[in-house]
């Protein structure tokens, strides 16, 4: 068994979460005027037993020349944000 192995497996006895978005991956924000956001840096809470218990995303996005970063940005935002990308770039293929 590798180390690889062996530590995804104490991971997961453990009950870790891993985030699922890496640093670097972009997304759009929501409301009226969506705006490209990156992800910069994973926060992750753990509790006294050294298991993570919440994981946050802090993102950039520039706005008016200035960058502006949201420290406290949950997985379920990043989802959203994918998928909109996702279908406003299907939308300008398609027309």
């Amino acid at each position: 068994m590798t180390t690889e192995t062996t530590s995804t497996i104490k991971t997961q006895e453990r009950g870790d979460r891993l985030p699922r978005y890496k640093i670097g991956h972009q997304f759009l924000s929501r409301g009226k005027n969506p705006r490209l956001c990156t992800i910069t840096d994973i926060l992750a809470t753990t509790n006294s037993k050294g298991d993570v218990v919440k994981i946050r995303y802090v993102a950039t996005h520039e706005f008016m020349g200035q960058v502006l970063t949201d420290h406290d940005v949950c997985d379920a935002a990043v989802a959203i944000g994918t998928e909109l990308a996702r279908l406003a770039q299907a939308k300008r293929l398609s027309a």
